[in-house]
């Protein structure tokens, strides 16, 4: 079984992630999203291990942009069919819930926990 662990480039939290692997002598490596897209109909016994994309983009509204690239490339691997022994660490699906600000707040606020206020979204940024 190997573990492979897919984002759009290396970052230093991936690269923990493989060496903790070498240690536990677990085969770890890592695909970018459109490396995954391509193995994945042929791919057979892997733990697939979604990280976020690494941007150090500044501008929010082009980093809204890459967030939106990123929900929509979740969406995609959620609805491809995979081998019976190829499997997700973190769902597809778990993640775009997980990125979907209000469902977890209230996740959070029914699981009794305290949560800041949710503030109301930027009209200049909603056109």
């Amino acid at each position: 079984m190997q573990i492979i662990v897919v984002s759009n480039s290396l970052s230093k939290r991936i690269e923990y992630f493989i060496e903790a692997g070498k240690h536990l002598q677990v085969e770890v490596r890592f695909m970018t999203y459109g490396e995954l897209f391509n193995c994945l109909p042929q791919l057979r016994q892997a733990v697939i291990k979604l990280e976020p994309c690494v941007s150090d983009e500044t501008n929010f509204l082009k980093y809204a942009l890459l967030n939106q690239a990123y929900k929509e490339t979740l969406q995609r691997l959620g609805e491809m069919r995979l081998s019976d022994d190829v499997c997700f660490l973190n769902t597809p699906h778990a993640l775009l819930r997980a990125l979907d600000k209000k469902e977890t707040k209230q996740v959070l606020m029914d699981r009794g926990l305290k949560v800041t206020p949710m503030l109301p979204s930027p009209r200049s940024l909603m056109s």
